[in-house]
């Protein structure tokens, strides 16, 4: 249950990052690389997609399960 509870927690998140940071900084939709999209190579050159460094982290303090009414702080 835990671990459910963890991965759709996770992809919630990645998902809200994906949207926030698209719609703040203007940038295009449909440019995911995702099936039947582009990718970001499309508009920019210079490197491979994915080629850089980089690292998502996602911090619950979560150590021995979760209660369901409470409210915890996530650290990304």
């Amino acid at each position: 249950m835990r671990n459910k509870f963890l991965s759709v927690l996770f992809i919630a998140v990645l998902g809200w990052m994906m949207i926030s940071s698209t719609t703040s900084s203007g940038g295009k939709s449909g440019k995911t690389g995702a099936p039947g999209e582009n990718d970001c190579t499309q508009c920019h050159s210079g490197s491979a997609v994915n080629s850089g460094v980089g690292a998502v982290s996602l911090n619950t303090g979560i150590t021995a399960g979760y209660d369901l009414s409470a409210t915890y702080n996530m650290n990304v």
